[in-house]
């Protein structure tokens, strides 16, 4: 059991990309838990006491126990997976009965030592669910091996018996407990079927002066460059969470997950296609692949000819290519 971690405050670019459900559990860091986001349509008065049936069976004298809905409700606002927040619970303090548990209300294990002190149990979940949207998915850390590699560092000077060690094994294991108890919870796998026709359905649709007018809705702001919104958009809208501006970031986002596919490997339709229109060595353009046909893809991007929403295809060695993006 850990009952320390490095409390960091600290703002990052709204750079994030969940509810991805990859199988290969790329996504999941330890063991394929899916993603960390909250299920689109689950009704937090319906998963609050199966999280509380949990808890009971798990610690009969949890006070959690009767706080399901809360962590569920929480959840919601935040869009995180509840689940994730019982199982850090359940490694830091035993659900609330140890560590920084009974005498400050924290249950997380929340800036310990000397650990952070709540008024309620109400208050540390509601407020430790938002630290972990915007101190960590929001900062790109959205798989438990991501979250624990700072939540609970190896060798932290304040985990003199390296109990952190362990930290993010028994969470994944906690975490899939509580989806195979709550499947409500479970991700859904990625459909690049779906994705393909929400883009279909954008097709057609213009800017307005400078880059205004009903592409705003994509993300950004009047002004900006919005294909890499757009792409951002249609993942958002599919049930998968990216928040991402800019071609270069998308990319680098793939790279960093070591999801990017250099080009030489054929596409799949939903892949993200990046473009290089110039000499230099960077993403200029980012588009969703709807087809290959023989050796051509064939992609719908945003801020694509005449500003618009449309179609466009290239020869697969095509030196503009640069890559895919696979989820």
């Amino acid at each position: 059991m850990v009952f320390s971690v490095i409390l960091v405050f600290v703002f990052g670019a709204a750079l994030f990309a969940s509810r991805l459900g990859d199988p290969s559990g790329w996504l999941s860091g330890g063991g394929g838990t899916g993603s960390l986001v909250y299920p689109a349509g689950v009704n937090p008065e319906e998963i609050g006491p199966r999280l509380d049936e949990y808890m009971r069976n798990q610690v009969s004298s949890s006070p959690l126990v009767g706080k399901g809905l809360i962590f569920a409700q929480a959840g919601k606002q935040w869009n995180i997976n509840p689940a994730l927040m019982i199982a850090i619970a359940q490694q830091e303090s035993q659900l609330g009965t140890a560590g920084g548990g009974p005498p400050k209300k924290n249950p997380f294990g929340w800036g310990c030592p000397p650990c952070i002190s709540f008024s309620s149990w109400d208050e540390a979940i509601s407020q430790v669910t938002e630290n972990m949207r915007k101190n960590y998915l929001n900062e790109g850390k959205i798989t438990i091996e991501q979250i624990g590699n700072k939540w609970a560092p190896v060798g932290a000077s304040n985990d003199p018996n390296n109990l952190n060690s362990s930290w993010i094994t028994r969470v994944t294991q906690f975490f899939n407990a509580i989806i195979s108890y709550c499947p409500q919870l479970a991700p859904a796998p990625i459909s690049g079927g779906n994705i393909i026709s929400i883009a279909q359905g954008e097709i057609g649709i213009c800017e307005t002066g400078n880059n205004c007018g009903p592409v705003v809705k994509y993300g950004g702001t009047c002004g900006d460059a919005w294909c890499a919104y757009f792409v951002s958009w249609v993942y958002t809208k599919a049930g998968y969470l990216i928040n991402i501006g800019g071609a270069e970031n998308m990319k680098q986002f793939f790279t960093n997950n070591h999801r990017f596919i250099p080009k030489g490997t054929a596409p799949t339709p939903g892949n993200v296609i990046f473009i290089n229109l110039d000499t230099d060595s960077g993403a200029d353009h980012v588009g969703i692949v709807e087809e290959v046909v023989n050796d051509r893809v064939n992609y719908i991007a945003g801020n694509n000819l005449q500003g618009c929403v449309g179609r466009s295809s290239k020869t697969l060695n095509d030196s503009q290519i640069m890559g895919y993006g696979r989820w």
